[in-house]
C-alpha cells in the first residue's frame, strides 16, 4: 500500500521533541510529495513499518492521508 501523507496541524508540533523517535523521523520527511514507499527508502525501513507509523500519526491528527 502506498500512501501520500500531508502535514495538517502545527498545534502539537510544540511537543515534537517528546514524540517517539520513529514519529519524528517519519514526520520530518513528510512534505506532501513523498510517498510512504519513498519515505521507507530514505529511512531504509520496511514500507510496512512506515505505513504503521503514518497510521499512528494520522490517528493522532498530526497528518492527513
Amino acid at each position: 500500500m502506498t500512501l501520500l501523507p500531508k502535514r495538517i496541524t502545527e498545534e502539537q508540533v510544540s511537543k515534537f521533541k517528546q514524540w517517539p523517535r520513529e514519529y519524528r523521523l517519519v514526520f520530518g520527511l513528510i512534505d506532501g510529495n513523498r510517498t510512504s514507499v519513498h519515505i521507507a527508502s530514505l529511512l531504509h525501513w520496511p514500507s510496512e513499518r512506515v505505513v504503521e507509523v503514518l497510521h499512528e500519526l494520522h490517528a493522532r491528527r498530526f497528518i492527513g492521508l
